[in-house]
């Protein structure tokens, strides 16, 4: 049991751990795991439960800065850690009075720029904003692969990838049923009838 609950920890695959007997399946309460994953173990264990509680929860942002978690304030969100302020949807330095670019526009624009380089003002630039950029543009192209190839669960909004199998889905984060084609939640196969 310690090994089971060792390796889903250290792996950082943890939904919930349950008991891993094929009738019982309840979740292993706080004080079991304490006494079965050493203290590093534990503190990992309760860190990625934190982290995955707290992505499920439309109002929090994490900082693009240092990666803390903050509560928005409709698209508005402040680093309790490093007081930066920024757009809760796009990540960017906060750009009150002007509407939030959309990451499939970004995308196009930092293309388009990837495509001038030959200009006399791209040979300007530092390395390090073409660098910069390179992360950006590659940060869209996997947030655009995301949405193509994935649904969001009807009940907490976290991606879901279907890999084999039926449209019956259910969601690892919060446990809810739904059809992948049509993104409603669901109980049974009457649905698919």
């Amino acid at each position: 049991m310690e090994s089971y609950c060792g390796i889903h920890v250290k792996e950082g695959s943890v939904t919930r751990l349950a008991c891993p007997g094929p009738s019982c399946r309840a979740p292993l309460p706080p004080p079991v795991l304490r006494r079965l994953l050493a203290d590093e173990g534990y503190a990992r264990w309760e860190s990625l439960a934190l982290r995955r509680t707290l992505d499920t929860m439309p109002d929090v942002a994490y900082c693009p800065r240092c990666n803390a978690a903050c509560v928005a304030a409709g698209d508005d969100a402040q680093c309790p850690a490093c007081f930066f302020t920024f757009c809760a949807q796009c990540g960017e330095r906060r750009h009150v009075g002007d509407a939030c670019v959309p990451a499939e526009d970004k995308l196009d624009d930092l293309l388009e720029r990837q495509k001038l380089k030959a200009s006399a003002r791209e040979e300007q630039r530092s390395e390090a904003q073409r660098l910069r950029e390179q992360r950006k543009v590659e940060e869209l192209l996997s947030l655009r692969e995301v949405l193509r190839s994935t649904r969001q669960c009807p009940a907490c909004r976290m991606a879901i990838a279907k890999t084999e199998g039926c449209n019956k889905m259910v969601c690892d984060n919060c446990g809810t049923f739904f059809c992948y084609r049509c993104s409603r939640a669901i109980s049974g196969y009457k649905h698919f009838v």
